[in-house]
């Protein structure tokens, strides 16, 4: 893989077409979770609430405590973040795997 932040680019612009003509046979792209899994509270994601920051400031560094009154979770701040980017990783193979099961895409639903 190139390092330089242009040659990685214009590979990444190539490598789709060669993974078809069979040259880069085991190329495949991974989305990096995003940044600050530590300041999102899982219980919402996993209730389908979405991302939203609610770590609450000042809580000890290896704590979680979610600042919403509606849920007030607490817990490991690292539990919380392997959770909540277990939760994004199963969303984003269900996605692939509905995207692949339908008879077409669903971004022209």
């Amino acid at each position: 893989m190139p390092k330089r932040k242009e040659l990685f680019s214009e590979f990444r612009r190539w490598a789709p077409d060669l993974k078809k003509q069979g040259i880069l046979t085991r190329f495949q792209e991974v989305r990096i979770i995003s940044p600050y899994t530590s300041q999102v509270c899982s219980e919402h994601l996993a209730r389908g609430h979405g991302i939203k920051k609610t770590r609450k400031k000042g809580a000890p560094y290896d704590r979680f405590e979610c600042t919403d009154k509606s849920c007030r979770y607490s817990g490991n701040r690292h539990a919380n973040s392997a959770r909540i980017q277990a939760l994004l990783l199963k969303y984003q193979i269900d996605a692939e795997l509905l995207n692949y099961l339908l008879p077409f895409p669903l971004s022209t639903v």
